[in-house]
């Protein structure tokens, strides 16, 4: 789409806070590029949407794909380009939320605890080696790291 190219892509390069992802979710649409903005419809979501879940991608993905065109859509109706909104009242597709959380097995969850303590135990040696060299230069100590070396440790036990 030339309105991309010309008009919202360099808009977003100054005023969002990642441009390179709404890039990276364009992309998704590229064999849009022939498309006028007048050509965007439903019907052409509709058919955009069931090519990707026939490629296996989740509803979640292609949900998350047409809330960025849906943005650079919103942008055209603003600034004039449109007239309305060729997506208003596109529901999104479902979700399926009913899975079971995934859970760590006993063996799964030993090693990852003994992953983050050789982590608290590597950052508490470098902090007593960073400690070392900062008390032969007469710096200011940093705190003594005790039992864990910062919060995710912690978090992940609560977890």
């Amino acid at each position: 789409m030339r309105f991309l190219d010309e008009h919202d892509l360099p808009w977003a390069e100054h005023h969002l806070k990642d441009p390179a992802g709404q890039k990276g979710q364009l992309r998704r649409f590229k064999e849009w590029d022939k498309l006028i903005l007048d050509e965007i419809n439903q019907y052409s979501i509709e058919n955009w949407r069931n090519k990707r879940l026939a490629a296996n991608a989740s509803p979640g993905t292609i949900n998350r794909n047409v809330v960025v065109i849906r943005a650079v859509l919103s942008k055209a109706v603003e600034w004039g380009f449109l007239r309305y909104h060729p997506l208003a009242g596109l529901k999104k597709l479902s979700v399926d939320r009913s899975l079971a959380p995934q859970t760590l097995s006993d063996e799964d969850r030993t090693t990852f605890f003994i992953v983050l303590a050789d982590r608290d135990q590597k950052l508490t040696g470098e902090r007593r080696s960073a400690n070392l060299w900062r008390q032969e230069r007469h710096y200011p100590l940093l705190p003594r790291l005790t039992y864990f070396s910062d919060h995710l440790t912690p978090i992940v036990m609560t977890a």
